[in-house]
């Protein structure tokens, strides 16, 4: 994905960001190239039958976690990027129901379905910036082989709000058996004490990594070829 030129209005840009929460995302994750982290799953069942119980789960997890509801800008102050969000705003459209043009299905190879799930993700860093593209997205998709009784469901997370262990945290929610939490925004660039013990001393390389350092590596994504059971849509 290639750069994008991004004209605003800075005088309101500032003013509107004054009223927003801000969240530095770690040193590492500042690159406007950073990729977003993605998962799959196939489910049986109509996608009609069940699109309301996920946008009511979805709008409990992000009234839970306000910050979910992020977006991108420049920070004012030293121009580096960072997430800012309203703290009393409702949930924005992070759900996004059948999506029309985007074709997948079970049945597709693992390359074909990567291929096509583009449009249903997070965008990088640079295409989110200065924009309200949402950071965390869930999308439902009626399975193109059979849209009436099959579906995927598509979740992704820009890294520079949710790291790999925090993106499954609300994934995790999605499930009616599980309970919906408020997530930590404290961040522990620390290494734990059993770690560093382990490492004998030497230094890590994290304390100094450079912004972009992961810029080189391949996106993260998922996709669950099984069907997961009907269990899994017992909301309550």
């Amino acid at each position: 994905r290639g750069r994008r030129r991004v004209h605003v209005d800075a005088a309101a840009v500032i003013a509107r960001l004054a009223a927003l929460t801000k969240i530095d995302p770690l040193s590492s994750k500042r690159s406007p190239v950073i990729w977003t982290t993605s998962t799959i799953t196939f489910f049986r069942g109509s996608p009609r039958a069940v699109k309301a119980l996920f946008s009511q789960r979805i709008a409990a997890i992000v009234a839970a976690t306000p910050r979910l509801n992020s977006e991108l800008h420049y920070d004012p102050d030293n121009c580096e990027m960072a997430a800012f969000y309203d703290k009393s705003a409702k949930a924005r459209p992070s759900f996004e129901i059948f999506c029309p043009g985007i074709v997948l299905s079970r049945d597709d190879a693992y390359a074909t379905t990567v291929s096509r799930d583009g449009p249903a993700l997070c965008g990088t860093s640079n295409e989110a910036a200065e924009t309200t593209a949402p950071l965390w997205r869930v999308s439902l998709i009626p399975d193109a082989t059979s849209p009436e009784s099959r579906f995927a469901l598509v979740v992704s997370a820009n890294l520079s709000l949710l790291d790999g262990h925090g993106f499954y945290k609300p994934h995790n929610m999605l499930s009616g058996e599980a309970r919906v939490e408020a997530l930590s925004p404290v961040r522990k660039p620390k290494l734990p004490e059993a770690m560093l013990k382990a490492m004998e001393g030497e230094p890590s390389l994290m304390v100094a990594c450079p912004q972009g350092f992961l810029a080189n590596t391949s996106p993260v994504r998922s996709v669950t070829r099984s069907f997961r059971e009907p269990r899994h849509l017992a909301f309550t």
